[in-house]
C-alpha cells in the first residue's frame, strides 16, 4: 500500500480510530461516555490535545441534527461556565480549533442568556 503524506503509525491510528468509533456506535455510547473515554484525563487541557479529533468525530456521527450543541452540553456538566468561558477563549484554542471554539462559545452565550 502506498502512503503519502503520513507515517505508518498515523495509518494504523486511523484504522484503530475508525474502527473504535463504529464499535462506540454500535454500542449506543453516549458523547458524555466517550469524552469521559477519551478526554477526561487530559481536564481542562482537552482542547489542545489531539483526541479531541476523536471524540468530535464521534459526536458529528452521533448526532447530525445539531452536534455542537450536544458537545456543549456534556462540556457544561463537566466544566463551570467560567472555566469554559477561559477555555474557549484562549488564544491558543482559538488557533488550532478556531472553529469548534466558535460554535462551542455561540452556545455558552446562548446559555448564559437563558
Amino acid at each position: 500500500m502506498l502512503s503519502f503524506g503520513q507515517s505508518h503509525n498515523d495509518e494504523i491510528a486511523a484504522i484503530w480510530t475508525k474502527a473504535a468509533l463504529k464499535k462506540w456506535l454500535g454500542e449506543e455510547k453516549s458523547a458524555g461516555d466517550v469524552f469521559d473515554f477519551v478526554l477526561k484525563r487530559h481536564r481542562e487541557y482537552f482542547l489542545e490535545t489531539p483526541d479531541l479529533n476523536t471524540w468530535v468525530s464521534y459526536v458529528m456521527m452521533l448526532d447530525k441534527g445539531d452536534p455542537y450543541k450536544t458537545m456543549f452540553m456534556v462540556l457544561q456538566k463537566r466544566f463551570d461556565t467560567a472555566t469554559l468561558d477561559r477555555m474557549l477563549d484562549n488564544p491558543e484554542t482559538i488557533a488550532r480549533m478556531r472553529v469548534l471554539a466558535q460554535k462551542l462559545q455561540k452556545e455558552l452565550r446562548l446559555s448564559q442568556s437563558l
